[in-house]
């Protein structure tokens, strides 16, 4: 066999492996909006300047009702995607390439309602934080079942708007991503917080940088994140700004490696980004008057 027959059977082979997962996904799977199969590559490593956004990376999926106010992502090391929407505490997961509901489990016997912005899978636990900084730590739960939690109260609450979550698996913290800060007389910057999952305590800013250092770099006057994720294989961060439709990753200490922006036809309001251990790149966009979308990028 030739390298380009052999390279044709490999395409021709995942097509039918992702056609397959979709078929299966049964009368809960998302309605495709784009064109293509994504076919995941050995790309675990790659930085954001990596992937281009356009169509030829570009698979897109229209998730259910249920999850019209999608807002943050989290994957796990098996490679399991977790969401929720951002009024009631209420978890679901989802398959990342069919993009149908898998389970939908709660937070208490009574249901939570909070401002929830962001997910992070840590060790045997799920975290999820509200826009005051309060962090729910509990375990996954099967589906239609009630959890347990615990409620951990951050300083943030006076500090900033939390817009984020992920975990730093590497140095075994929480990372939370600040959308606007509070002190109107402080100049304006972009700032991400620490807290030690092993202390049970907020440990300090990871980074904060002025945004008159950014400004230049990413073209825009301000920039104002929606979502966090920390990749251990390369050891940097990526902030989504839903506003400024702009993904950018810094190292952990605040220095800006890469800049992506993304298309206003296909994200109306990015809210969660996550990356699967191949490589793929997953964005959410909220719905608000229509269906929210599940995108994944191939770098």
């Amino acid at each position: 066999m030739t390298l380009s027959t052999g390279l044709k059977s490999a395409g021709l082979l995942a097509l039918v492996v992702v056609t397959v997962l979709i078929i299966a996904a049964g009368p809960d799977s998302a309605d495709r909006d784009s064109t293509g199969p994504i076919v995941p590559v050995d790309s675990a490593g790659f930085h954001l300047d990596s992937y281009a956004v356009n169509q030829d990376s570009l698979y897109q999926w229209l998730l259910p009702e249920s999850l019209r106010e999608i807002s943050g992502l989290a994957a796990t090391s098996d490679d399991r995607l977790f969401t929720h929407d951002d009024e009631m505490g209420e978890v679901y997961e989802i398959d990342p390439v069919a993009g149908g509901i898998v389970k939908i489990f709660t937070l208490g016997e009574q249901g939570v309602w909070d401002d929830f912005e962001g997910i992070a899978a840590a060790d045997d636990f799920l975290f999820m934080v509200t826009s005051t900084g309060t962090l729910y730590r509990f375990q996954e739960g099967a589906d239609g079942q009630w959890v347990q939690f615990d409620r951990f109260q951050t300083p943030l609450d006076e500090i900033c708007e939390v817009e984020g979550l992920t975990f730093d698996a590497t140095h075994r913290r929480l990372l939370l991503a600040c959308k606007q800060m509070f002190d109107d007389n402080q100049p304006e910057q972009v700032s991400v917080f620490a807290w030690s999952v092993d202390e049970e305590k907020l440990a300090g800013a990871l980074f904060e940088i002025p945004m008159e250092e950014l400004r230049q770099s990413i073209g825009k006057k301000h920039f104002n994140p929606s979502g966090i994720v920390y990749r251990s294989i390369t050891g940097t961060v990526f902030l989504i700004a839903a506003r400024q439709r702009l993904i950018l990753e810094f190292t952990l200490n605040g220095e800006l490696i890469a800049i992506m922006q993304l298309a206003k036809k296909e994200h109306h309001q990015v809210e969660g980004i996550s990356f699967l251990s191949n490589g793929l790149l997953i964005l959410a966009d909220e719905g608000e008057k229509r269906r929210a979308r599940l995108s994944l990028y191939s770098p």
